[in-house]
């Protein structure tokens, strides 16, 4: 049922949930389409003016997925995190922390964030916007 769903062809939402599980779980991939983080990626950085929208490679979650505490750290030593956000799958934001000290690393508590899977944004000193997907499992 689950690969049917991923399989389809609309673009819902349904669709791209489907298609992370598979993909953490049985490490299955999927042609590259336009998901939510894309989508509300595009929408930030019409709102906001040039924002450069870097790989998902260079922001690193660990462990991924994750049930209380997961390490947000940014594989670019000359880059600092600035704000991490975190949005749900509905594209809501649910978390906000604004960093002080000028770190490349930061470890996030989601224990109170209930289990699915998260858009982890993060704003960098530079004016870079990372971001990579986080899954929460109780």
């Amino acid at each position: 049922m689950i690969r049917e769903i991923a399989t389809q062809e609309e673009n819902t939402l349904g669709k791209i949930q489907s298609q992370n599980v598979l993909h953490l779980v049985y490490g299955d991939t999927f042609p590259v389409l336009i998901d939510e983080e894309e989508i509300y990626l595009r929408q930030l950085q019409h709102s906001q003016g040039k924002v450069e929208i870097t790989n998902v490679s260079e922001l690193q979650l660990y462990p991924n997925p994750t049930t209380e505490l997961v390490e947000i750290k940014l594989n670019n030593s000359k880059e600092y995190l600035e704000q991490i956000i975190v949005l749900n799958s509905l594209g809501n934001v649910v978390l906000i922390e604004k960093l002080t000290e000028k770190e490349n690393k930061y470890n996030l508590n989601t224990s109170h964030l209930p289990p699915g899977l998260y858009l982890v944004k993060v704003n960098a000193t530079s004016g870079k916007i990372f971001s990579n997907k986080l899954m929460i499992v109780k």
